[in-house]
C-alpha cells in the first residue's frame, strides 16, 4: 500500500491481537481531515487511587493504564462491542503461517511532537519492551515475538530484535502454586494441554461445601466473527461439569453450598445507550454451556459468588 507504513511481526507461535495492541503504545494524534481544536472545558473523572507512572511498557497496575490509555495510541483497539477494530493501524493481514502478522499503519497520524508517524516508530516501541536489559515489567507478554521489521520503501529492515522464547507451561504452573497452593487437592489432577496443572476443587468448612472452578482455562476462546453461541463452545468444560454435578450431591455434613468462579455467570455489559452487549470475557457467553452451569448450581442450591 504505497504511502503507507507496512510493519511485520513474526512469533514462534499464534500471537493474540490484543496482546499486540498494548505491545506498542505511541504518542500519537489522527490528524487526517480533522479539525483540531482548543480545549474549552476541563474533564475530570473519579478514580480510586493515583495513576503510579505514566511508563506505558513498566507499569501494570490498572489505575496507571487508565490514564496512559488516554495519552497514548495503539495499532489496534476493541470498539463497544468488543470487536478488535484498528487504531494507529488501518489494516492489517496474517501469512498462511499463522504467526506473522502484517500491520499497515494510518496515514496522516504525527507523534506529540509534531514528526511524522511511521513503522520505523512502531518498530521501536516493540524493541524498547522487548530489550532484556531494561527487563520492562511488560515483557512476558511478548516474549513470543521472534523480531519485528519494517518493509516500507522508506526505511531498512531490522535484524532480529532477539531469539524467540515462548513462555513455557512451568510458569503457568509456577504461578498456579503460588496462588493456589493453600488448597485442597483438585478433583481431578489430571493436567490439561502442555502439561499445565489444575486447581478445581471442593472445601467443606463451617458445614458449608465450597467449590473453586476454574472457568477461564477450559473456556473455548472466541474467533473473531463467528457466533458466541456455538454448540461447540465450552465454558466450564465436560470435566467441571461433571465434579460441579458430583459436588451438588454431596450432602454428608452439609447445611449450603456456595460456588466460587473467577468470573461471574452473566453479562453486564451494556453500550453508552443502554444496549446488552456481547461480551466474551465475561461468563454469560457461551450462553448454552452457562445456561447449563447455572443448571447445576440451581439444583445443588447453591449461592454463586465471582471475582471480577
Amino acid at each position: 500500500m504505497s504511502g503507507w507504513g507496512d510493519l511485520v511481526c513474526r512469533s514462534g507461535r499464534r500471537c493474540w491481537l490484543r496482546g499486540l495492541a498494548c505491545a506498542t503504545l505511541v504518542a500519537a494524534v489522527a490528524c487526517g481531515g480533522a479539525d483540531p481544536r482548543e480545549a474549552r472545558d476541563t474533564l475530570v473523572f473519579a478514580a480510586p487511587a493515583d495513576a503510579t507512572a505514566l511508563e506505558p511498557h513498566n507499569r501494570t497496575d490498572g489505575q496507571s493504564d487508565q490514564v496512559i490509555l488516554m495519552f497514548f495510541d495503539t495499532l489496534i483497539a476493541s470498539d463497544v462491542g468488543m470487536h478488535i477494530v484498528g487504531s494507529v493501524a488501518g489494516t492489517w493481514e496474517v501469512a498462511q503461517d499463522e504467526v506473522t502478522w502484517t500491520f499497515h499503519l494510518r496515514r496522516g497520524v504525527t507523534l506529540h511532537d509534531g514528526s511524522a508517524f511511521d513503522a520505523e516508530a512502531v518498530r521501536a516501541n516493540f524493541e524498547r519492551v522487548l530489550d532484556p536489559e531494561q527487563n520492562h515489567k511488560r515483557l512476558p507478554l511478548f516474549e513470543m515475538i521472534d523480531r519485528v521489521e519494517v518493509v516500507d520503501d522508506r526505511s531498512t529492515s531490522s535484524p532480529p530484535i532477539r531469539s524467540v522464547r515462548s513462555s513455557p507451561p512451568w510458569r503457568t504452573c509456577r504461578v498456579q502454586r503460588t496462588q493456589c497452593r493453600h488448597n485442597p487437592d483438585p478433583y481431578d489432577p489430571t493436567p490439561v494441554g502442555q502439561g499445565i496443572s489444575v486447581y478445581y476443587t471442593a472445601l467443606k468448612y463451617g458445614r458449608i461445601n465450597f467449590t473453586l472452578l476454574e472457568d477461564r482455562k477450559f473456556k473455548t476462546a472466541r474467533i473473531q466473527g463467528t457466533d458466541l453461541d456455538v454448540h461447540e463452545s465450552e465454558l466450564l468444560g465436560p470435566r467441571q461439569e461433571a465434579f460441579l454435578e458430583a459436588w451438588g450431591r454431596d450432602n454428608d455434613g452439609v447445611d449450603g453450598r456456595i460456588c466460587l468462579t473467577q468470573t461471574m455467570l452473566a453479562c453486564l455489559q451494556t453500550s453508552p445507550a443502554g444496549r446488552a452487549l456481547l461480551d466474551w470475557e465475561a461468563n454469560g457467553h457461551p450462553k448454552l454451556q452457562r445456561d447449563l452451569a447455572i443448571a447445576r448450581l440451581r439444583e445443588a442450591g447453591a449461592l454463586a459468588l465471582a471475582g471480577d
